[in-house]
């Protein structure tokens, strides 16, 4: 999961905190930082940083420079929905804490120059190390429905194209629903698509999943009951999916004409900004798991593998298509546009 800061500009005006900051946070480190408020306040939090002390010409033009790293560097998160009030424009900590008292998850913590309050998720920049739980990286991850969504709500929010993959990944156990999948993806289509902001718009939705199983001292491909699952499809996540849009199940059986052997094996969900490694799976169980932020090659190496130029032979059942039935409570929009750049 990636840790999204709101940082009182005050909290960084010395230039030594600002550094220490740019190289502590970014994608790869799983932290990024608030640019609230935005442009529309008048001054935009990089502004307010700049000006948060005295400087000089040279410093000026050092914290400037370091500010369109942080920019360049993908660290700053444009957050244009968040509201400001003008009429304490002054009291940043003030406007910070009403949005995280009306929104919850608008940010893991409010990092600030000097207040505390704990129990709020208000705490001094100063106090964060990598023992401080609101800043330690990795974190263990729950094997809960809601859990696996905290970790990729970043990308949810940002991302058109948007990819699971779990091997093990099946509707039905002895033509029962296997609600340890079930669930999840549910969630997921639910955080997906319905935000605060109205459905939002993909490109590109799918679950990859294997279609061998070891059967009687060997691998076979897995029989799947087309009409039971699009029934149950239809029941449980089509509502969840504006119509319009759609989610497909694609399974796949190893390519033994490649070279390379490999077979599925890695848990994923990964998009076209970035993505994550689950250790167990997307699946519900009464454990925990590691996660780990995909590096750039391993991102452009999965987009191959299940995208591009898939490494396996589609399953005779595959793809499943589950085509949404969800009717627009507001007019759709695209989600405000990603610090990221794609890294395919």
């Amino acid at each position: 999961m990636f840790f999204e800061y709101a940082i009182e500009p005050k909290a960084v005006s010395d230039l030594g905190d600002l550094q220490d900051l740019y190289r502590e946070t970014g994608i790869y480190q799983g932290r990024l930082v608030s640019d609230y408020p935005d442009q529309r306040s008048g001054f935009c939090w990089s502004k307010r940083v700049l000006n948060s002390s005295d400087r000089t010409w040279r410093e000026r033009q050092l914290v400037t420079e370091l500010l369109a790293k942080m920019e360049h560097k993908n660290i700053l998160i444009p957050r244009p929905e968040l509201p400001w009030n003008m009429e304490n424009d002054d009291d940043w900590v003030l406007n910070a804490r009403n949005v995280l008292g009306q929104q919850s998850d608008a940010f893991d913590a409010i990092l600030t120059a000097s207040t505390e309050e704990p129990e709020k998720k208000i705490v001094r920049y100063k106090s964060m190390d990598n023992d401080h739980p609101l800043w330690r990286w990795p974190p263990r991850c729950e094997c809960t429905s809601e859990a696996m969504v905290a970790v990729a709500r970043y990308l949810f929010r940002y991302s058109t194209e948007i990819i699971f993959v779990d091997p093990h990944f099946d509707l039905f156990y002895n033509k029962k629903p296997k609600e340890k999948y079930i669930e999840p993806l549910s969630a997921f289509l639910n955080a997906i698509f319905c935000g605060d902001r109205g459905f939002k718009k993909v490109k590109r939705l799918e679950y990859h999943f294997s279609g061998s199983e070891y059967k009687d001292n060997g691998w076979k491909d897995k029989v799947i009951d087309v009409t039971a699952w699009k029934e149950l499809c239809e029941k449980k996540f089509a509502p969840l999916i504006p119509q319009g849009q759609r989610l497909e199940l694609k399974c796949w059986l190893p390519d033994y004409s490649r070279k390379s052997r490999e077979f599925m094996h890695t848990r994923l969900i990964f998009t076209e900004l970035a993505g994550f490694r689950f250790d167990h799976g997307l699946d519900l169980n009464p454990t925990s798991q590691s996660v780990d932020i995909l590096r750039e090659e391993q991102l452009k190496s999965h987009w191959e593998e299940y995208v591009t130029t898939p490494w396996y032979k589609p399953h005779k059942e595959s793809p499943i298509t589950v085509d949404g039935t969800a009717h627009e409570r507001s007019p759709g929009i695209d989600r405000p546009c990603s610090p990221l750049q794609g890294n395919r």
